[in-house]
């Protein structure tokens, strides 16, 4: 099962974070990328400072519990840590990382504590289990030195679930050498990831002499690197370190350490809340893997976390800026034109084609080196269309365009009108988040009056005094009837000629008739045929007269005549209107309706069980079939009746109440509905009374087991 685990794991991940790191290699011969600072350390207590009852000189063997929240995989749970300054053996004193020449004082980066990867067996492992983001890339680093020669140690990041959870399956993946208790080193390898899937490659090995690889200002300005890169240490699963004897021994009998810190960069998985943070000891001078591998400040450090993106088609593709967040000082996301899609996607994505893209986003550390990938998300969406209308500013409509939400629109050819000058658009249309109307600005000749586009704003000037009425004239053969001079005219429906013929012309003001062709009626009053009723007439004082100009207190915008407004009201009755009480209980008697289509499988099922029930006894007879058939007609037609009343009310409703306007609480398709409503519920409550179940069958004694059976 682990082997499956690993082989999946391969498939998956190593085409991503491997191959990155392998990337990673490229890059080794220059200087390393500053080290994280504004985002925490998420492993706590990495200079295995913070300890109970522990040494204060020399070194003592302690259990993990003590040193939280480290942990051994060594089957005895115990942890070895050294105090700086330790000797064993008085060849060669141990001093943690910052120890200056000619002092015992502690080191300045490794205070006063390191540890022993292995403390009494071979093949173990300490680490530390914590939360990480899936997709976000993560800095590790731990300092390291050898004890008896060069030791090698290798850094094991990954799922804690996908570790080894017996002997046999560290065995199986070839841990079978013997430790110095005689047993496989697979015996102190449970719950340690397997290496040869999990080992993770250096960027690159610095040599710390006198302290770690950076130092941090408190200036915040740099941060600098006090160390040189070990050649050939990027790129590689194998960390090494040595002891920095002999020639590092002064004369006082102190030598400054040769201790070489290990850093490196890991892309989470997906799926993946929580990472393992594992030191394993490879192997050691002399061959004795329980002794050596000496390890102190370990680190991992949030670098950049994914910040999924959704964009609609009219944006631009989002670079690694949106794409990430909490991104560590010092590094810096590729731009839009650096982001990698999923290759199976690429074309979709780069032609911005509606939907989900998992995207790789480069980091870049302060030298402009490759550090890793985030992985990240981009949702592509068709942006919503809106209407924009261009209006003329008298009334008319020139064109209606529809546009993607965030584009912009393009304008009809400028409009031209007789008197006037066309001075643009009274509003700005080049990004479109809703329904628009755009309405064309004028600036009069000759002092011709501006329209108004509401009413009542300006007071139109005064017309001159109508000339008088002429008297009647005898019918006249039919002759055009000549345009209004203000306003302009509209369409004109085409008379119909002869001696009683009515000419009527619709304009933007209205519509005017006259019972005789040639005739104006009053001196061109629309009044008579032509009025607009007692409250809205233009006859009598609101006569247009004969150079047709409105007259003074009047509105002179161009209007049309005004369809009924639909009601309102709380209970309006009328077509233009929908009930938000009928919609509600068509809804409820669906609902009913689905509900006891759904009942009408399962109570078919329930039946069908109970006479396989009876057939495998070798109870179910004609006679015994005929009843249970009988069982099952109580209340079907209560059963039909109601599905078709409760699936009648929704379109009931939408018949009555389409299209659906304003709404209100009650109207003319209310009692309709309710009666359905009421229907329906009514033949649901009889069909439950009504109906039967196979268990009501009438008892028999005898096969009281068979029932008792069926039941359970």
């Amino acid at each position: 099962m682990v082997r499956k685990l690993k082989h999946s794991i391969q498939r998956k991940i190593f085409s991503g974070a491997v191959s990155a790191a392998l990337v990673f290699g490229l890059f080794m011969g220059s200087a390393a990328p500053a080290a994280a600072a504004s985002n925490p350390n998420l492993i706590q207590n990495g200079g295995f400072e913070d300890v109970t009852n522990g040494p204060s000189s020399g070194y003592a063997a302690i259990n993990q519990s003590n040193i939280a929240p480290w942990g051994t995989t060594e089957k005895d749970k115990i942890m070895e840590l050294w105090v700086s300054g330790f000797g064993p053996g008085g060849v060669l004193y141990f001093r943690s990382a910052g120890a200056q020449d000619g002092t015992t004082a502690n080191g300045t980066i490794g205070g006063a504590n390191f540890a022993e990867i292995n403390a009494n067996a071979a093949g173990a492992a300490l680490y530390q289990d914590v939360a990480t983001v899936p997709g976000a890339l993560y800095q590790w680093s731990f300092l390291h030195r050898g004890r008896d020669g060069v030791d090698t140690a290798q850094m094991l990041l990954g799922d804690p679930a996908k570790a080894y959870d017996t002997v046999t399956a560290a065995e199986n993946d070839g841990f079978t050498d013997l430790g110095p208790d005689g047993k496989t080193v697979a015996d102190q390898m449970i719950g340690m990831l397997p290496p040869g899937t999990y080992a993770q490659s250096a960027f690159g090995s610095y040599d710390a002499y006198y302290g770690s690889t950076y130092t941090y200002l408190a200036t915040g300005a740099n941060n600098v690197n006090t160390s040189t890169l070990i050649p050939g240490s990027g790129g590689t699963t194998l960390l090494k370190a040595g002891n920095g004897a002999p020639s590092s021994i002064g004369p006082d009998g102190w030598g400054p350490g040769k201790w070489v810190e290990h850093l490196g960069y890991y892309t989470v998985p997906a799926g993946q809340t929580k990472t393992s943070y594992q030191l394993y000891a490879k192997d050691a001078a002399g061959g004795n893997i329980s002794s050596g591998n000496l390890v102190d400040n370990a680190a991992f450090y949030l670098v950049a976390a994914p910040a999924p993106v959704t964009i609609s088609q009219s944006q631009a593709l989002p670079g690694g800026t949106a794409l990430t967040k909490n991104v560590e000082d010092g590094f810096t996301p590729g731009t839009a034109a650096d982001i990698i899609p999923d290759p199976a996607k690429a074309a979709n994505y780069n032609n911005k084609i509606p939907g989900v893209y998992n995207v790789q986003v480069p980091v870049y550390n302060a030298g402009g080196q490759l550090a890793g990938y985030v992985n990240s998300t981009v949702t592509i969406t068709q942006p919503p269309t809106y209407p924009v209308t261009f209006t003329d500013g008298f009334g008319n409509i020139i064109t209606i365009v529809n546009v993607l939400g965030g584009a912009a629109a393009t304008a009809p050819p400028d409009p031209t009108r007789e008197g006037w000058v066309f001075a643009g658009w009274d509003t700005s249309f080049d990004q479109i988040t809703g329904a628009l109307t755009v309405t064309a600005k004028w600036i009069p000749k000759d002092g011709t009056t501006p329209p108004h586009k509401h009413k009542h704003k300006h007071k139109p000037p005064t017309p001159p005094t109508p000339p008088p009425t002429p008297p009647p004239t005898p019918p006249t053969p039919p002759a055009p009837k000549l345009p209004p001079t203000a306003p302009p005219p509209g369409p004109t429906v085409p008379p119909m000629l002869g001696p009683t013929a009515t000419i009527v012309t619709i304009t933007s003001a209205g519509v005017a008739a006259s019972a005789n062709p040639g005739a104006s009626g009053a001196a061109g009053s629309q009044g008579a045929a032509g009025s607009q009723g007692a409250a809205g007439s233009q006859g009598a004082a609101g006569a247009q007269g004969a150079g047709g100009t409105p007259p003074s207190g009047a509105d002179n915008s161009p209007s049309s005549p005004q369809a009924p407004t639909a009601g309102t009201s709380l209970f309006g009755f009328n077509s233009d209107n929908w009930s938000l009480l009928s919609c509600m209980m068509s809804v409820a008697a669906a609902l009913s309706a689905i509900l006891l289509l759904v009942f009408i499988y399962f109570r078919r099922r329930k039946y069908e069980d109970y006479e396989n029930a009876l057939d495998d006894q070798g109870l179910l007879t004609e006679g015994r079939m005929e009843g249970l058939e009988d069982l099952r007609r109580r209340g079907r037609l209560l059963k039909i009746l109601a599905i078709i009343a409760g699936l009648a009310a929704p379109a009931v409703w939408l018949v009555l109440d389409w299209p659906l306007r304003d709404m209100v609480l009650i109207n003319q398709s209310t009692p309709w509905v309710a009666v359905l409503f009421i229907i329906t519920m009514a033949l649901t409550i009889a069909f439950n009374i009504r109906k039967k179940n196979p268990e009501d069958e009438p008892g028999q004694e005898k096969e009281e087991k068979l029932y008792l059976t069926y039941a359970k």
